[in-house]
């Protein structure tokens, strides 16, 4: 069971984040120093081999796929900044929710989700939804219906 201070630090750390990036996002190098404090604190406080691995999954692929996204003319920032395409501090919200997100769920449903078991979901069913993730931006950027058409079928695979 989550306690109560557990849900106001997920809860405030995201409102956190959110004014942080409706405020700052215009002034990167100070919204890069908040999101690394909170990835920090966060960090400090919840450590479990799980919180890590959401760490490096937004890390890794909600990264990959913002730059694909930028590189692929699917958004525009107004602070380019890496490759002329994305600010930095955007690669810092990922591995962020990528920690706090299941925190967050937890909290939100009162209680720690358990282990999946015989859900027939394996780390290569995991690595295959990934790289389909990672992959969208590029296939056939601008055909919305092409993206929607590979993720209902890859999902319809498991």
């Amino acid at each position: 069971m989550m306690r109560g201070g557990d849900v106001c630090f997920v809860l405030g750390g995201a409102a956190g984040a959110t004014a942080g990036l409706a405020r700052l996002y215009q002034r990167p190098t100070m919204l890069c120093t908040l999101l690394i404090v909170l990835v920090v604190v966060t960090l400090w406080r919840w450590h479990a081999p799980r919180d890590l691995a959401g760490l490096a999954v937004g890390a890794v692929f909600g990264n990959l796929t913002e730059l694909l996204s930028s590189l692929a003319g699917l958004w525009i920032h107004r602070t380019p900044q890496i490759l002329g395409v994305a600010p930095a501090y955007i690669f810092l919200c990922y591995p962020l929710l990528g920690l706090a997100f299941p925190r967050l769920v937890d909290a939100l449903a009162g209680c720690q989700r358990a282990a999946a078991e015989g859900n027939g979901t394996t780390l290569a069913h995991a690595c295959i939804l990934g790289a389909v993730l990672v992959s969208l931006p590029c296939l056939g950027a601008g055909h919305a219906t092409v993206q929607w058409l590979s993720v209902l079928l890859v999902l319809l695979s498991f």
